[in-house]
């Protein structure tokens, strides 16, 4: 059975992904301009948008083809190559560079594994020291505004009830 003819792109500034339909052969480039065209990217440089898969170190040249092995996956599209991260942990910041196809669960491992932390309490990153948590699938990407390419967050105990 073959996956639906679709890539998920998160986008600067959009905690949400945006469905794209790619026919085999499309480029990179075609969907940067879609999302500058259909609005996630408005008024964004085409020249400046640079593309990443999802958890990917290395951007991906505007001349990629899709394939169907492409079909179903996730990506990001961002004017910053990577994001400095601050996060805040009581009495320690620690800052960490990262792309911004990075999910929020892949960066939470890292500051885990990096902060003297209590091994058996469950972790959760947030924009503020009492805000909502962070979705773990989200990007890090999702949470920066265009050309802004430093965020903050805090490493905080989960506070949600089990059960």
């Amino acid at each position: 059975m073959h996956k639906a003819n679709h890539v998920r792109v998160h986008v600067s500034g959009q905690e949400h992904s945006h469905i794209h339909q790619v026919e085999e052969g499309i480029a990179v480039e075609a969907i940067i301009l879609s999302l500058i065209e259909s609005g996630p990217l408005k008024g964004a440089v085409a020249e400046e948008i640079l593309f990443f898969r999802e958890d990917g170190e290395d951007e991906i040249p505007r001349s990629y083809k899709f394939s169907q092995d492409d079909w179903g996956k996730r990506f990001h599209a961002h004017a910053c190559r990577e994001i400095e991260v601050t996060v805040i942990f009581p009495g320690k910041e620690l800052p960490h560079r990262c792309r911004p196809g990075t999910t929020i669960r892949k960066f939470l491992n890292w500051a885990k594994a990096n902060f003297p932390i209590d091994k058996s309490t469950q972790y959760e990153l947030r924009l503020s020291a009492t805000g909502n948590p962070l979705d773990p699938g989200s990007h890090v990407g999702s949470y920066v505004k265009h050309h802004e390419c430093k965020l903050t967050v805090y490493l905080t105990p989960d506070t949600r009830i089990n059960g």
